[in-house]
């Protein structure tokens, strides 16, 4: 992503930000916990590795992990969260407090998959085995398909900033990262960041 330098650290220190409550609800609503219905270990998961892939794009200082990991492991991703939201449509699990999201994360994990397709085309980069945006300007193929994802993210923020809103429902009844709220403005801030991200590539 061609941006300054401290514009990527502040991306960076946001996407740090965005996994915090991700990595609270899977460990503090581990399988024992009292607070394990209001947790979808599938979700929180795919919430994390989200973060930690938009962090690997624009951090500075490069990635440890290869752009070819990268490109499998939001592949499996995508696989895995499909499969999973399918499941979920079909049954229905007792004792959940949260509704589950495997749909939005496995339209994002495909998402991460495609703007990684357009960091494999750096002009200049293309034997570049890591995942390095900082500083290069990476070309998205089929901007079209760009301008569709980033419109469903903004989209998907502009709903989830009505609901954070509106949603005060469990305010004082469960700790701060488990409520509705914290969730919703956590998925808009990532999806319009993705959006912005798409576009900046196209």
């Amino acid at each position: 992503m061609d941006a300054p330098m401290p514009i990527l650290w502040a991306m960076a220190v946001v996407f740090v930000a965005l996994a915090v409550p991700g990595v609270v609800r899977l460990v503090r609503g581990h399988p024992a916990a009292e607070l394990r219905c209001r947790v979808n270990r599938a979700d929180e998961v795919a919430e994390v590795l989200l973060c930690l892939g938009m962090l690997a794009m624009v951090l500075p200082i490069g990635a440890p992990v290869p752009l070819a990991g990268w490109q499998a492991l939001f592949g499996l991703a995508a696989l895995w969260l499909s499969v999973s939201w399918v499941r979920a449509r079909r049954v229905s699990e007792s004792g959940a407090c949260v509704a589950r999201q495997c749909g939005h994360h496995a339209i994002c994990a495909v998402v991460m998959l495609y703007m990684l397709l357009g960091v494999a085309g750096h002009t200049g980069h293309d034997g570049d085995p890591w995942l390095t945006m900082a500083g290069h300007t990476g070309v998205l193929p089929l901007p079209a398909l760009a301008a569709a994802a980033a419109g469903y993210l903004f989209v998907d923020m502009a709903r989830c900033t009505v609901l954070a809103a509106r949603d005060t429902g469990d305010v004082g009844a469960v700790p701060v990262m488990f409520r509705a709220r914290i969730r919703h403005a956590a998925r808009a801030v990532m999806g319009v960041t993705m959006g912005i991200m798409l576009l900046s590539m196209t």
